[in-house]
């Protein structure tokens, strides 16, 4: 929604609330993270009207709207189809909110809990809520579940893999850095492989409430399963795997794997990158944390004339209801967006999604073994298995700079530079794959590593 000002209603916000002007609104965000100046003097939005940014945005979609996108680490560009947009348009879906009246909202309630279900079926775990803002304030939800459910209060350390993604690192650090409960430490990632460095980790369990793994890493390498089973067969801590829905439909369950809790940006099932939001963060856990999970949980029961009915169910948890003393803030749910989702695998099932992740799967190996039989060097930084995504190295900044003016004028996304966003990954490009990306698509691609590499 594009909602003007007057410069008399502009000085009537400010003086409401005490300050001289927008500058001083916005006093406390550090300049180098503010985008504002930058993004009005790149769209001449200054004192735009409605027609004029429509307009210029219009301009900016026609010239990204064919691009054939090679970048994900966590939001991807997959296919949507028809039929999500047309049952999550319809207007009773549109508008609901959280349903706090149960005796008016059944369809609302009933697609949450049949949500839920889908959760539980995905992750193999025994209970979901409805939904989350998304996958990195998800997991900071499930730490905040840990640390209120692990029996040892002494237990302080969080163990976090440096391999996961840099913006769920970046939100955990703003929750928790800060929390004298909780002392957050960072596991190093093998420089060969791109795991995670199983023997360091091992140094800090002994003090660890709760331990967290990507499974695809942010590097899209797959983690040693075996390794994985071995450490949470212990019960010392709580295990909280970070997955990836789509992936789900090839690889090893949460479950399957002894986690606790297993958390995931849900935005790849029906709903589209929408320049990064809203997202969709997907939480389910083992039934003992049934008290301790955030947000909304929807049940199914019998009402007084022996009807199916729906009901929010363990209200006590909830901050609504107990404020304060509520296991978390979280006071909404994702709810149209977890519609998307639940329509989106209703309509693909368990064999369309394992077919998905095996027809993405393939091609992205196609891809790999494209480079790796026409580039004499190995520009692959890391060995390990992946699934959709993996790292090629540019050796010098410039080199990724020229590589993505070639790309740029050839309607390309190539990934995304890790340069400052991980160590000793400088240099280093993120390149993702999705079923969106045709063999030609591909090998177009292709084409241009392998020339720019010769």
């Amino acid at each position: 929604m594009y909602i003007t000002h007057s410069d008399i209603d502009k000085k009537t916000i400010l003086d409401a609330v005490g300050v001289n002007s927008i500058a001083d609104l916005f006093s406390d965000i550090p300049r180098q993270i503010f985008i504002a100046d930058k993004f009005n003097q790149i769209l001449n939005l200054k004192s735009s009207s409605l027609l004029e940014l429509s307009n210029e945005l219009k301009k900016i979609e026609n010239k990204t709207k064919f691009k054939t996108l090679f970048a994900g680490g966590g939001i991807y560009n997959h296919y949507i189809p028809p039929i999500v947009d047309f049952v999550a348009n319809r207007s009773e879906f549109y508008t609901a909110y959280t349903p706090y009246q149960p005796e008016i909202s059944q369809g609302t309630l009933q697609y949450i809990y049949e949500y839920q279900s889908m959760i539980c079926a995905l992750t193999g775990l025994d209970i979901s809520n409805a939904s989350l803002y998304d996958g990195a304030t998800a997991l900071c939800e499930a730490v905040w579940t840990a640390r209120n459910t692990i029996s040892d209060k002494t237990k302080k350390y969080l163990i976090i893999p440096e391999n996961l993604n840099y913006r769920f690192k970046n939100v955990l650090k703003t929750y928790y850095s800060d929390n004298p409960n909780i002392e957050i430490i960072f596991a190093d990632y093998n420089q060969t492989t791109g795991q995670t460095d199983y023997k360091q980790l091992e140094n800090y369990l002994n003090n660890a409430f709760a331990v967290v793994f990507q499974y695809p890493n942010y590097f899209g390498i797959l983690e040693d399963t075996d390794i994985l089973q071995k450490i949470n067969n212990s019960n010392d801590f709580i295990k909280i795997m970070a997955f990836y829905p789509i992936a789900a439909g090839l690889l090893k369950k949460p479950a399957e794997l002894n986690f606790d809790i297993a958390i995931a940006e849900g935005q790849c099932f029906g709903n589209p990158m929408n320049f990064g939001g809203p997202l969709l963060g997907m939480f389910a856990a083992k039934k003992q944390f049934t008290r301790k999970i955030p947000g909304r949980i929807v049940s199914k029961t019998i009402d007084a004339n022996n009807n199916t009915a729906f009901v929010l169910t363990l209200q006590t948890r909830e901050q609504h209801i107990r404020r304060e003393n509520a296991v978390s803030n979280i006071c909404s749910n994702e709810s149209l967006c977890a519609l998307r989702a639940l329509v989106y695998f209703s309509y693909l099932g368990f064999d369309g999604l394992k077919y998905l992740a095996q027809l993405i799967y393939s091609r992205t190996e196609y891809l790999k073994k494209c480079l790796a039989e026409n580039i004499k060097e190995n520009i692959f930084k890391f060995s390990g298995d992946t699934f959709n995504e993996f790292v090629i190295d540019f050796k010098s900044q410039d080199k990724i700079n020229e590589f993505f003016n070639i790309c740029e004028e050839n309607n390309i996304v190539p990934g995304i530079n890790l340069t400052n966003k991980y160590k000793n990954l400088d240099n280093c490009l993120l390149i993702s794959n999705t079923e969106q990306n045709s063999v030609s698509d591909i090998n177009k691609f292709a084409e241009l590593i392998i020339n720019f590499f010769k």
